[in-house]
């Protein structure tokens, strides 16, 4: 597991590829690897527009307040709230699409893990080691 990236803060997963890797095993690596960049872009965007729109909107509130005589370095937890209350509610909906997405994309790695764990099973012996003569 890497370091948190420094846009999307999440960690990139390492998928190890073992060398007796079958067909089965291989598949689920690759359609988990492909779920991981979906997600790594998707909030890689969604907190890159984060950051700029909470750049935007501190600059032109400063200023408003400048205009009011109130000169301040940044703003209060308080004086950011309703841009985060902004923010959730334009980005509502596409949250909403994300996390169906997100569910249905995991849902749909259940047969490829199933078949997967299968496979490795039936290379391991189901568990048991089995001489060959």
């Amino acid at each position: 597991v890497s370091p948190p990236h420094p846009v999307s803060n999440l960690r990139e997963v390492l998928l190890r590829v073992p060398g007796d890797e079958s067909k089965a095993e291989a598949e689920f690596r690759r359609m988990t690897a492909s779920l991981h960049s979906w997600n790594q872009a998707y909030w890689a965007q969604h907190n890159q527009a984060f950051r700029s729109e909470k750049e935007l909107y501190t600059k032109r509130k400063l200023e408003e307040l400048k205009k009011e005589g109130i000169v301040k370095e940044s703003l209060t937890a308080e004086e950011m709230a309703e841009f985060y209350r902004h923010f959730l509610n334009d980005n509502h909906k596409k949250h909403m699409m994300y996390n169906w997405t997100w569910y249905g994309k995991n849902f749909g790695l259940l047969w490829p893990a199933l078949r997967a764990s299968w496979s490795s099973l039936q290379r391991q012996g189901f568990g048991f080691r089995i001489k060959k003569i």
